[in-house]
């Protein structure tokens, strides 16, 4: 059975079924249609709010030292940015600052290790700092809000109060959408269940998966404005992606169900005349779940379905100006 290929990571063996394009963070790279779905950790542990967890900051300090001897360098804070942030995130803890500046602080060094990985460095270690420093801002946002809401309006609650609306200004003006984090930490999850390296031979695929499938869908649920399409279409397109690879696990044809109407959903709000390769890719991994849905349902209605979302996928490109994504189609096609 035909594959697609992965420009960025391997695929991680033999696939009984066809893949998707590879998995988006908020600033998408550009898809080609014959890509697999490329986009994963265990939970990290929890502790109390705002607080560093030992094996966050071992983990950091582990992949310091690992980088300082390779390059023959002294292990200092003041020339390494992991380790000034580890520094100021223990200030802050130690000052009770506001859940705004802890969040920040977590998501500038979850950030740095997912530029990282985005810049091609997808080691396991960058993994799961990455997630971990990521999920402990979330955290940081979400138990400050819950306080919020179940306190009384006492002095105290109404200082309570003030550092949420100071939360608010600050989330406005500093922090990404919500939405984006949480497609950020969907995505690394996706992409910890393809990594099959040793050091992270402990993570759990299925597991990986269904965390980042949750994840997507709480993104979706954190958009608020109509506008949102770009946020919205990425999310959507890459809770397929996660879906479609879960298909190669469990319940094979209601993930792939799920997979095709994420990619409908994503396919609504990407213009074909201003966004032709996103919806060119979108289709393509339409197609492939058709596709694969058809070696075990409906193979003549789901195939006709593969056909028509291949055929659209084409019309994107042209074959004088990309010609290895015209061809690309054409190979599904055929």
């Amino acid at each position: 059975m035909k594959q697609a290929l992965i420009p960025d990571f391997p695929p991680a063996g033999e696939d009984r079924m066809k893949e998707a394009s590879i998995a988006d963070f908020p600033s998408e790279r550009e898809d080609s249609k014959e890509e697999a779905p490329v986009r994963d950790f265990q939970d990290a542990k929890e502790g109390e709010e705002g607080a560093i967890t030992l094996d966050l900051k071992d983990l950091v300090l582990a992949a310091a030292a690992e980088e300082f001897a390779a390059a023959n360098k002294t292990l200092s804070a003041d020339n390494f940015e992991p380790l000034q942030t580890l520094q100021y995130i223990e200030l802050l803890q130690l000052q009770q600052s506001a859940a705004a500046e802890m969040a920040a602080a977590y998501l500038n060094l979850g950030n740095f290790y997912r530029d990282r990985i985005q810049a091609g460095d997808a080691a396991a270690l960058n993994l799961i700092i990455a997630i971990r420093a990521i999920e402990q801002a979330i955290d940081c946002i979400e138990l400050d809000r819950t306080y919020q809401n179940h306190s009384p309006q006492t002095p105290s609650g109404a200082i309570a109060t003030q550092n949420l609306l100071n939360l608010d200004y600050f989330e406005s003006n500093s922090l990404p959408p919500v939405s984006d984090v949480f497609n950020d930490l969907g995505t690394l999850y996706w992409m910890l269940s393809r990594d099959r390296t040793e050091a992270a031979a402990a993570s759990n695929p299925v597991l990986c998966l269904e965390r980042s499938i949750d994840l997507y869908r709480e993104g979706l649920s954190q958009i608020d404005a109509p506008g949102d399409s770009q946020i919205r279409a990425r999310l959507h397109k890459n809770l397929g992606i996660a879906a479609a690879d879960l298909a190669r696990y469990q319940d094979k044809t209601e993930n792939l169900l799920l997979a095709i109407a994420a990619y409908q959903q994503a396919l609504l709000d990407l213009d074909p005349t201003v966004e032709p390769k996103q919806h060119a890719a979108a289709q393509n991994n339409l197609a492939t779940a058709y596709w694969n849905l058809a070696q075990d349902s409906q193979p003549a209605a789901n195939l006709k379905s593969a056909i028509a979302a291949y055929t659209r996928a084409l019309s994107c490109y042209s074959p004088e100006r990309e010609p290895l994504n015209y061809a690309g189609v054409q190979n599904n096609l055929g």
